[in-house]
């Protein structure tokens, strides 16, 4: 899970907020979303839940199963939904990633509903 707000997945740059807000600064994923007309200060995250997942696996060196249980499993088990594990019975939602945690496919109830290059919605 993570706290992400708008400025999830935005390059780094800075960026009008709507509603009046003024601007947001988003550096790296792990930096933030700044505010520089309010003195820097931190608005919330700029992470998807596919970093959160990559985090865990290169910054705190654990492995991959464990990354997916905590990031796939625990949410899911807590929110009481039949997702989080491949396993009989399971929704069949999935996240098709490349060697450098990057998303590919992404699968809902047993049908792709992103391919990486295709921006389009459920199929």
């Amino acid at each position: 899970m993570t706290d992400s707000n708008l400025g999830s997945g935005l390059p780094p740059g800075r960026y009008s907020l709507p509603g009046g807000w003024g601007d947001a600064i988003i550096g790296n994923c792990n930096d933030g979303v700044r505010l520089p007309d309010r003195d820097m200060c931190l608005a919330g995250s700029a992470m998807t839940p596919v970093d959160s997942f990559r985090n865990i696996v290169q910054m705190f060196n654990k492995e991959i199963a464990l990354a997916s249980r905590i990031c796939s499993g625990t949410p899911a088990r807590v929110m009481n939904l039949n997702k989080g594990e491949i396993s009989p019975g399971k929704d069949a939602d999935l996240v098709i990633l490349d060697s450098t945690f990057n998303v590919l496919y992404t699968i809902a109830g047993g049908t792709v509903v992103y391919e990486i290059g295709i921006q389009e919605s459920i199929r």
